[in-house]
């Protein structure tokens, strides 16, 4: 309470009530929710807001971080009104899940926890497509399509080639006359016998889509014992490629159905493919 007098005048005592207000503030979070590959970051801003009375020191914490990620706030406390930044840093071993994060936002009067939300997908993904292939009748024909690589087909040779969709619609349409009519797509099949001549090639098509953050992958293809050589592929983020795999089917000739088997595996990776298609064939003599 304060009194207050004019002295120049008889005018009685004038009475003021001065409140001293508390210090309050609000906080809020924006956005609320961010999804990311694992790997990458996710970025909150956060608001904190002065509503009356002098400012005081405000500290930011956090708690319920994911697993192999870590985080920092560019402004850890401060006197209202400021922004923070919070960034969260993700690796390849944070789990992919969905995540409840909680931010306290504390003054020595006052706390309010605010929450946010963070999606962490698999960051490295990619699976095969389609798989199909096209018998071609003669070997020495099918040259004048892949010129220069046809001396690498014996019988234990396989010839790798990326091609991009375009490339390979226009192989098929303007050399469609060296192509037998038996077109296969082992995706409909879960086995298929092949009747060829020994001079027979099959051109082996598969289609190979990135689902995640850009990264290099290993196509593995396995026909019945044999392990034909990897073939490492880099594919940008929703990135497709088609691979052509060229087999001369005379050295897989046998009476007993061998296994065709495509996977994707992630760089470096021994244990467990990303993808995997399997089909049985049977050659045999026409």
């Amino acid at each position: 309470m304060v009194k207050w007098y004019n002295s120049a005048s008889n005018l009685a005592p004038t009475r003021y009530q001065v409140e001293f207000l508390a210090f309050t503030f609000s906080s809020s979070i924006n956005p609320v929710s961010v999804a990311i590959f694992q790997g990458n970051k996710a970025e909150y801003d956060i608001y904190v807001n002065k509503i009356r009375g002098k400012s005081k020191l405000v500290s930011l914490s956090l708690s319920g971080l994911p697993p192999g990620a870590n985080y920092v706030f560019d402004k850890i406390s401060g006197y209202p009104s400021f922004l923070s930044k919070l960034t969260i840093t993700t690796s390849l071993q944070t789990p992919p899940g969905d995540y409840r994060i909680l931010i306290k936002v504390k003054s020595e009067d006052k706390t309010e926890v605010l929450e946010a939300y963070l999606t962490v997908k698999e960051a490295i993904i990619a699976k095969i497509t389609e798989l199909r292939m096209f018998l071609i009748d003669n070997y020495f024909s099918f040259c004048k399509i892949f010129p220069g690589n046809c001396e690498l087909v014996t019988n234990k040779d396989i010839v790798n080639q990326l091609t991009t969709e375009a490339q390979l619609t226009h192989i098929i349409s303007a050399h469609s006359r060296y192509f037998d009519k038996r077109t296969i797509y082992l995706e409909d099949l879960p086995s298929v016998t092949l009747y060829v001549d020994e001079d027979d090639l099959a051109l082996l098509i598969l289609k190979i889509k990135n689902l995640g953050i850009p990264h290099k992958f290993q196509l593995r293809i396995k026909l019945g014992v044999s392990d034909i050589k990897p073939l490492d592929i880099f594919l940008d983020e929703q990135d497709e490629r088609t691979v052509l795999l060229l087999i001369k089917l005379s050295s897989l000739t046998a009476k007993q159905p061998f296994k065709l088997e495509a996977s994707l595996w992630k760089e470096g990776e021994t244990e467990k493919p990303l993808y995997k298609v399997e089909k049985y064939l049977l050659v045999k003599s026409s």
